[in-house]
């Protein structure tokens, strides 16, 4: 009789449970897509993420992206629904520390061209759109 009972404590509350906190371990663990784009027009590559400055800083294309002074940017990089980011060119010598030049689009529509530059203020790169 209690190993019944047990047995349906264990499918009426624990497995629930279990199920969920699976669910919501999956949810965090999950990759996120970023729409990034290299300039011929496919997904950035691990190796294009990795392209670090040659300015002395070596900041990687993730880390500026990721970390940029701008939100539409940070929204593409983290998958945010409608923005698409294309690498026009990478780490463009510059006299502030090398630049990527970023064309930003929301639902297709090109909201503008950014640069992102390796010098860092507070907690972002330095951006201007």
């Amino acid at each position: 009789m209690k190993y019944c009972n047990f047995s349906r404590m264990l499918s009426g509350v624990l497995l629930p449970a279990m199920l969920t906190a699976a669910v919501l371990l999956a949810a965090f663990v999950a990759p996120v897509k970023a729409d990034v784009y290299s300039p011929n027009g496919v997904l950035l590559s691990s190796a294009e993420w990795k392209d670090a400055s040659t300015d002395g800083k070596n900041v990687t294309v993730r880390d500026a992206l990721t970390n940029a002074g701008n939100a539409m940017i940070t929204n593409g990089v983290k998958g945010v629904k409608g923005y698409t980011l294309t690498v026009m060119s990478f780490w463009d010598s510059s006299p502030s520390g090398d630049t990527l030049v970023i064309e930003v689009r929301k639902d297709g529509s090109v909201q503008g061209t950014c640069d992102v530059t390796s010098t860092k203020t507070g907690n972002t790169f330095d951006t201007t759109c």
